[in-house]
């Protein structure tokens, strides 16, 4: 997994690049959440999943988890580029309407 960062405009964009996982959530999260505490001039964290061809149910867990810490410190958060399979897993849960997906 790879998780590359820049800011646009206001935001910082996350782009990750690989399954969101069981075995690599610790991962990402012990890589995300650092730059969130970090983060003191965003307005938002805007997450690109278009290079993420598959999550589970501990990624969707997950993406609930990071959307609750993004809104603590008063930011925006935004999913986008979402695959159709992955969209389809956050429908089969009823999420899609939890999260703001562009």
């Amino acid at each position: 997994m790879e998780i590359k960062s820049e800011i646009s405009g206001t935001s910082k964009c996350i782009g990750i690049e690989g399954e969101i996982n069981l075995y690599n959530v610790s991962d990402l999260r012990n890589s995300l959440y650092p730059m969130i505490e970090a983060e003191k001039v965003c307005a938002g964290i805007i997450l690109n999943m278009e290079s993420v061809p598959y999550i589970d149910s501990s990624g969707v867990g997950f993406l609930a988890q990071l959307q609750r810490k993004v809104k603590n410190h008063k930011m925006n958060f935004q999913l986008t580029k979402l695959k159709p399979d992955v969209l389809t897993i956050l429908r089969l849960a009823s999420l899609e309407k939890h999260f703001d997906i562009v």
